[in-house]
Formats: C-alpha cells, structure tokens, sequence
C-alpha cells in the first residue's frame, strides 16, 4: 500500500492522483452515513446498493428542506393575546351628531321646496315603491304570489323589483344621497349655521363626577349630520380641551351626556327617525359617524361599557400593513390613517379623474385645489358621481388601503332603560326648564297637552370603561430563522447523519486541497535552477532512514543522488553533502 502510494508521488508528483488518494480518506474515514460504506463495499453490488441509499437519502433531505425554505419564505404569522390590568387607560373620543342634519325652522322656502322636489324625484324614479293593485280578473298561475297578493290586501308590493338583485336603487337610499349632493352646494358657514348648535344640543356634561361643557367639544362638519362635536379628541382642529383618561371602572367615571334631540327640527319626509348619532374611536383618527357610529334614542338612558383592546401587526414582509404617520397614506381628512379615511379619500381621486369635479361633500384632494365642486344641477355631474357611488358601495374601486399595523379598539358593549322614569319625571322636567328656553316651552307645551314630548326630544348617554383590562392581540412570526436552521440540522442528522463536527471534515478537506495546490502543483518551466551543478531528484530505491533538511522529511527508501554520486542503504548520512534541495517538490509525511 505504501510503495502505491509512493509510486503516485514519482517524478514531481501526479496531482490528480494525489486528489484521489486524498478524497477516498475522506470517504473512508467520514462520519457522514453511507460513504464509508462505498468505499469499503468489497463487492460491485454493495457498492451500488450503498451508492442508491445514499443519494435516495441526499434527495429525500433536498426535498424536505426546499419545503422548509419555502414555508419561512411565506413569512407566516402566529396570534397572541395578552390580557393586562392598567389604572390609567386613555379615554376614546366621543362624537355626537344630531341625525337631523339642518333645523327646519332656518331653512327659506326656496330651500324647503328643494328638498321636497327631491323627496318627489326620489319616489318617481324608483318605481319598486309604487305599489301594484291586483284584481280578480288578472290570470296567475303563481298560487304563492296569489296567496301573497291576498296577505298584502290585493297590493303586490314586490312586483316591479327587477329579476336581477340588487339592481334597483332604495328610495329611501336615492334621497339621502341627493340631499348630500345638494347640501354639498350650500357654503360650508351657511351649513354650520342652519345645522344644531352645541349649546342646544347639550342639556348636561359630566367627566368623572365632575362638571364640563360645550367647551370641552371640538366641532366638525359632517357630510351626512351636519353639525358634529368630538368630547376629548385631539385632532389638528381641536385646540380648547386636554385628553383625558380613566383610573377607575364603571359609570361613576366615564362621560355622562344628556342630550337634546328637537325633533321639531327635523326635516319632514327626509327623516325618518330621530336621535342622537355616536361614535368612539382612538384620539388621532377622523370620525365618520355614517360608517361607525350607533344611535341613542330619546326617552332612554343608554349606557354603552367599552374595554380597551390593541392590534400589533408585522409589517413587510409579512404583511402589507401601514406604520403610524406615513407619508404614503396621508389623506385629505388629516388625523392619523385609518381604513375608512383612505377609502373615503380613495373615493374623492376617483371622481376627480373620471368626473372632472371634486366631491363638495368632503375636502379637496391634494393638488385638485382649482378643480371646480361637483354641481348638483349638472345632470352630467350628478350621474358620475352617482355612478363613482354605487362602485364605492359595491366595493369595486381598486383602492390600495391596508390595515394599519398599530391599532387601538374599543369593544362597546350597550344596554338601555327608561329616562326619565315616571317617578322623577317631573323633578327632571322642572331642573331642565331652567337649561333653556326652548326645553322650557317644550315643556310648558307637554303639561297643557298632555303629549310625551319630553321622552321624545331628551336621552341620557353614559360612556365608561367596563373593566380595566387591556386587551393586546398582536402577530409573531411563526416560522423563525431559528427554526429553520433546527429543522434543516434535524433533517440532515435523520437522512444523512451530518453534523457539525462533520462540517468541519469538509473544512479539513477543503484545506488539505488548497495544500496540494500550493506546494506541489508547480509548473517544471518555472522551477529555478540547482545551484553549483547540484541536482536531486528522488527515485524508489533503498535508504535506511528518513532525512531532514529545509523543514521536510523524506521517506525511508529513498535513494539521493548528488553530483551523479548515490548512497545505498549501507550509506551513513551525508547531509552536507546535499547543498540544496528545492522546497516544492516533496509532500510533509503522513
């Protein structure tokens, strides 16, 4: 074995030989499962059966570890929920609207029969409403449609509904838009003006068992109430209260409102019930009360308990949500980002761009300042912003408005009971005469007519924090780079018993070639010349010990010839005789 080897080193060393001398010791010797086993297969058929489990192994690791790479690469995210007790929680902002959006008693006849015309339009484009009458006489075939005719008295209210769904507009739905789009044209001053005050619509304030006002409200115009006004918001318009927030649980301390609906304002046929409109949300956002908000109905207290909650959500690349104060997201309503906000401002680009006008319901979009408000008595204006609409509810428009990663919820939770009671009706009734003029004669008018105007035009709203618990849902990411490595590493020890220990065999192997690179793999042209006529060259022949000069050692049996004169194995050492042997031509003895 050793004179085979020595043969492979003869006359400067056969590199290639050399690596394959090199690698089957690796095989050999390695921890790796299934390689020694080829080498020291004695038969072809071993070999072969050795060689198919190993590779079978190899593909089997392959496969299992491109589907582990695929699932961290899907960036897979895991829900937690942490429950938490704090005593000081931030109080939400409240929105209170009237539903009746302009006081009927400050509206000119001019105003007045406008919207009566659009009452009128309303009902004579939507034909569905105009109940068909049926006689005896009609032929039918349909005995559930008869039996329904009968049970409707002989009117068939359904009949003209088209066969398609969800085609025809609802009559109701036709005027409420409409009366936006036409409110939309009336100045904004003017419509602060005609619309109800704070000071009418608040009879009684109370945070925390103290006293407050309409000062601590912040106004704001609403494109479907009119007149809105936010209990400790802190929005870019809000500049006359201080946020607020709650150390204990329970309707002692939270926000206690008694309210004043008038419903002698209200706009006869346009609405249709009465009450205040309310809405809680996080401080920095934009309220939209025709989207979030909940009704309080007069003559009823009704007490909403609210618990806190946050989302925490990954941002990319596991989801495409939004970070707080983005500049890519900023909307015309101002505030921080909010899902509603961007598709309202979704809406306003759309019709910029296919109408030619902006929306007068809501502010201008940037950078369409000197683009003309939609004109409700353009029938062009009016039928593409009326078909921008329908695509806006039909959820159609393609608006890029992710989830905001960081979210603050308030779980409400509602119940109701008779205010004022019977009992201290009239103790109520004689403290609220002295709140107004109009409560007065309000009043004054139930005792001499016996009506129950005062249940009709007053509601009590109470606002707390049910609990103190604090509600934290937020993501992780399920898969993790940690995982990955342990799961690979697992694999590769079940199917091929690698490790780390046998990674670094690979690095020793590695270094062992680089060896053989660097000290044998020379080229004969550029080898420098003997010195004094001296020449070395190392043929198999017999030489007693190992000599070494220069830092290498040669072989036992190795015959030196200098200056044509050679030593045999009775030969004592003649090292000084042996003036230079060139460095590069001999491998370190293993």
């Amino acid at each position: 074995m050793e004179s085979r080897h020595n043969r492979r080193l003869d006359e400067g060393g056969a590199t290639k030989d050399k690596y394959r001398v090199l690698l089957s010791d690796v095989i050999a010797n390695s921890s790796v499962h299934g390689l020694p086993n080829i080498r020291r297969a004695k038969s072809v058929p071993k070999r072969v059966f050795w060689l198919v489990s190993f590779l079978t192994a190899v593909g089997t690791f392959i496969g299992l570890s491109s589907n582990l790479v695929e699932k961290y690469f899907d960036y897979g995210v895991a829900v937690g929920l942490q429950v938490d007790v704090e005593r000081d929680l931030t109080f939400p902002a409240v929105t209170i609207c009237n539903m009746n959006p302009l006081r009927k008693s400050l509206l000119n006849e001019d105003q007045l029969s406008h919207l009566r015309s659009i009452v009128a339009g309303a009902e004579g484009e939507n034909e569905a409403n105009k109940p068909v009458k049926t006689t005896d006489e009609t032929p039918s075939n349909d005995t559930r449609r008869n039996s329904s005719d009968q049970h409707s008295g002989g009117y068939n209210y359904w009949s003209n509904i088209k066969e398609d769904f969800y085609e025809t507009p609802a009559r109701h739905w036709l005027m409420e838009k409409q009366v936006e789009d036409y409110l939309a044209d009336v100045r904004s001053d003017e419509r602060v003006e005609i619309g109800h005050q704070i000071e009418d619509l608040l009879i009684n304030c109370q945070w925390n068992g103290f006293q407050c006002s309409p000062r601590n409200f912040t106004p704001f115009l609403n494109t479907v109430y009119g007149n809105c006004y936010t209990f400790n918001g802190n929005g870019k318009d809000n500049i006359t209260t201080e946020s607020v927030s709650s150390n204990f649980a329970g309707s002692t301390y939270g926000l206690t409102l008694e309210l004043f609906v008038e419903q002698d304002e209200y706009l006869d046929s346009l609405i249709h019930s009465a009450g205040i409109r309310v809405t809680i949300n996080p401080q920095d956002e934009t309220p939209f009360p025709e989207d979030t908000g909940f009704n309080v109905e007069p003559g009823k207290m009704t007490s909403v308990g609210i618990v806190m909650g946050a989302m925490e959500r990954l941002s990319e690349p596991f989801t495409d949500c939004v970070l707080a104060n983005t500049s890519e997201h900023k909307t015309v309503f101002g505030g921080s980002y909010s899902v509603e906000a961007c598709m309202k401002d979704c809406l306003l680009t759309y019709i910029a761009e296919k109408c030619n006008c902006t929306d007068g319901r809501y502010p201008k979009p940037d950078g369409l300042d000197k683009i003309r408000h939609c004109q409700y008595e353009n029938s062009e204006n009016r039928r593409c912003k009326s078909q921008a609409d329908k695509l806006y509810q039909a959820n159609k428009l393609t608006c890029d408005c992710p989830p905001k990663c960081s979210t603050v919820t308030y779980t409400k939770e509602t119940s109701s009971s008779l205010w004022p009671s019977s009992n201290s009706e009239a103790y109520i009734s004689e403290f609220l005469k002295g709140r107004s003029s109009k409560l007065q004669t309000l009043i004054e008018e139930e005792e001499r007519t016996g009506q129950d105007l005062l249940r009709q035009n007053v509601g009590k709203l109470q606002i707390y924090f049910r609990d103190l618990t604090h509600q934290d849902v937020s993501q992780s990411q399920s898969y993790t780079r940690m995982d990955l490595v342990s799961d690979i590493g697992g694999n590769l020890g079940l199917w091929i018993g690698l490790s780390v220990l046998t990674i670094m065999e690979f690095v020793e192997l590695i270094f062992d070639l680089f060896a053989i690179l660097r000290f044998v793999q020379v080229p004969r042209a550029k080898r420098p010349e003997m010195t004094s006529g001296l020449e070395a060259r190392v043929r198999r022949g017999s030489f007693p010990y190992a000599t070494r000069r220069q830092g290498l050692t040669f072989r036992s049996g190795d015959v030196y010839y200098t200056n044509g004169k050679g030593y045999d194995r009775d030969t004592t050492r003649h090292n000084d005789e042996i003036s230079y042997v060139r460095r590069n031509i001999y491998l370190p003895n293993s």
